[in-house]
C-alpha cells in the first residue's frame, strides 16, 4: 500500500518449513514464519530476520553384531554429532513504480539480467542437459506485447462474423437407454 508520501505499507507473511522425520505413517513438519508490517520508504531495504534453526543429528557407525554386545559393543562402535545453525535473513527492497516508463525500464532490466544467466550458464553447460536443449530468452524488445484475451478473441471474430467451430458429438460411452 503506497501512502501520500514516499513511502509503502509492506504486510509480510514468510514461512519456511520443512520434513523433520517420519516415525510410522506420520510425517513431521516445522514451520517457521515471519508475520509483520513494515513502512518503508521507496528505495530502501528491509530486512526481515530471526528465522533461525538448529540442526542437530546424532548417527552411530558400528561392526555388525560386535557392536551389539553389552559393555564391550562401546568398543566396536562409534557416535558422532553434528550441529547446524541456520538463519534465514530476507532483503526487500521497496520501489514505488509511479509511470509506465519506470516500469518498463525495470522489467527490461530484469529481463535482461535473467537473460545474461541463461547465456552464462549455456557457456558454461550443465551436465544433465544438453547445450542445445537449454532455453534461452529471445532478445528484449520494446513493442513486446501480451497475446489477445480470449474476450477480445470472440470479438474480433464475431466482427468479421466467422463461427467459432463447434466440437463434434458422438455417442460413445452413452447407455442404450440414454439413446432412446
Amino acid at each position: 500500500q503506497v501512502n501520500e508520501g514516499n513511502a509503502v505499507q509492506l504486510v509480510i507473511e514468510q514461512e519456511v518449513s520443512s520434513v523433520s522425520g517420519t516415525t510410522g505413517v506420520d510425517i513431521s513438519i516445522n514451520k517457521r514464519e515471519i508475520k509483520t508490517t513494515v513502512m518503508a520508504e521507496s528505495g530502501n531495504t528491509v530486512v526481515l530476520g530471526g528465522l533461525i534453526d538448529e540442526d542437530v543429528q546424532e548417527s552411530v557407525q558400528k561392526v555388525p553384531l560386535l557392536g551389539d554386545i553389552p559393555f564391550i559393543g562401546h568398543l566396536f562402535k562409534s557416535t558422532s554429532n553434528s550441529t547446524r545453525k541456520r538463519n534465514l535473513m530476507v532483503f526487500l527492497r521497496a520501489t514505488i513504480v509511479r509511470d509506465s516508463s519506470l516500469m518498463k525500464e525495470i522489467s527490461e532490466s530484469k529481463y535482461n539480467f535473467i537473460r545474461a544467466d541463461q547465456i552464462r550458464k549455456h557457456e558454461e553447460g550443465l551436465s544433465l542437459m544438453s547445450n542445445e536443449n537449454m532455453p534461452i530468452l529471445p532478445q528484449w524488445q520494446d513493442n513486446l506485447t501480451l497475446p489477445p484475451s480470449f474476450d477480445e478473441y470472440q470479438q474480433k471474430l464475431g466482427e468479421k462474423n466467422i463461427e467459432l467451430p463447434k466440437p463434434p458429438v458422438t455417442t460413445e460411452g452413452i447407455a442404450a437407454e440414454e439413446k432412446q
